[in-house]
């Protein structure tokens, strides 16, 4: 099956848990005595709780009727956000979550391609990239953390594990932009593409893009998976790599937050 027709149901689910494990062994790699993030599945979606996020993935039927369990997984604190596929199921899913207080608040893209489909590219002037997650945690902390060295480490350690591949741009031995990879199957997750603001507008997404689908195609991945905000620069970066989108989800947020 070299393509996937928008909106499949079967493969939609299987690339969101693929997304979800990707995440989820993020957790994992940043485990610690410190830091207890934790997930589970319930009723084919993916609860988080890790560092203030606290969010279910792919809320659908089977998850709703399970609904004071996953509350109850959660425990005190804030009331946590869904995300939920726009597909089969939506109509009774949107109406439970808008009963019980939430609206949707934007809007997530979900982007496949089978390598086979997508011609080989080349660089016409090649970026210094180190595989190094060191220096994808120094970006990452720069980008969100201010630079803190804790976070550069803790990012370091999120993607660390045998099926991460970081791709980080060095300038003058500096992070400047950089893509991680989750491997996983037949299926390479292209994700956390990051670009620091002086650099932005210079093509840095779409060529670290390039070099991950020779990556995957490298280690014998049979599809290259993304996920954007609808309407992002990034999304018109995968399609003009030959990624399409596969699928659309709407993630939710409670009226007012405790």
């Amino acid at each position: 099956m070299s393509t996937i027709g928008y909106g499949d149901p079967r493969r939609v689910h299987e690339l969101l848990a693929l997304r979800a494990r990707a995440f989820a062994s993020r957790i994992e790699g940043e485990r610690t005595d410190a830091v207890a993030g934790r997930w589970v599945e319930i009723g084919g979606a993916f609860a988080f709780d890790w560092s203030g996020y606290r969010c279910v993935h792919d809320f659908g039927d089977e998850a709703l009727q399970r609904w004071s369990e996953l509350l109850d997984w959660f425990a005190d604190g804030l009331a946590p956000t869904f995300e939920t596929w726009c597909g089969e199921g939506l109509l009774v899913t949107a109406r439970a979550l808008t009963l019980l207080g939430y609206q949707p608040v934007h809007a997530q893209a979900l982007f496949a391609a089978s390598l086979d489909s997508l011609a080989p590219t080349h660089a016409n002037t090649p970026l210094e990239i180190s595989r190094d997650p060191n220096d994808f945690g120094r970006l990452g902390a720069q980008m969100w953390n201010e630079g803190d060295p804790d976070r550069a480490r803790a990012l370091a350690r999120q993607h660390a594990g045998p099926n991460w591949c970081c791709a980080t741009v060095l300038e003058a031995g500096q992070p400047v932009a950089g893509a991680s990879l989750y491997l996983d199957g037949p299926h390479a997750f292209h994700a956390n593409a990051l670009t620091l603001p002086a650099h932005q507008g210079r093509g840095m997404h779409g060529r670290l893009l390039a070099a991950q689908i020779e990556l995957a195609r490298a280690r014998g991945k049979t599809w290259i998976v993304a996920d954007t905000q609808v309407g992002s620069g990034s999304g018109r970066n995968l399609e003009r790599a030959g990624l399409r989108c596969v699928a659309t989800c709407l993630h939710w947020q409670p009226l007012q937050q405790d």
